[in-house]
């Protein structure tokens, strides 16, 4: 699984994960040199894998997109979202 994690991600637009999923991204290498949520109860877990672990309920460095746990759900796509639509405002307005 996490070689597959690491092929999607050398090529992926966002890498993105909720709650505890952002361990399974530190494993794969994913998340080294970023900040990165994940749920409170797994924040040292994921300092020891060499994260820099941000206590916001969704963070966003770069292209990697985190949320802090389940309960963050509506914040992270509401942030997906968000990103999406702000690029595509110029062309929509520019056209």
């Amino acid at each position: 699984m996490l070689e597959f994690f690491r092929q999607q991600g050398s090529t992926a637009k966002f890498i993105t994960s909720v709650c505890g999923g952002s361990e399974f991204l530190a494993k794969a290498g994913l998340l080294q040199g970023y900040r990165a949520a994940t749920h409170w109860g797994m924040r040292e877990q994921l300092a020891k894998l060499g994260v820099e672990v941000g206590t916001d309920r969704v963070v966003v460095d770069r292209n990697r997109i985190t949320g802090g746990g389940v309960t963050a759900g509506i914040d992270f796509g509401l942030t997906i979202a968000r990103s999406f639509v702000v690029k595509k405002l110029p062309k929509l307005f520019n056209s």
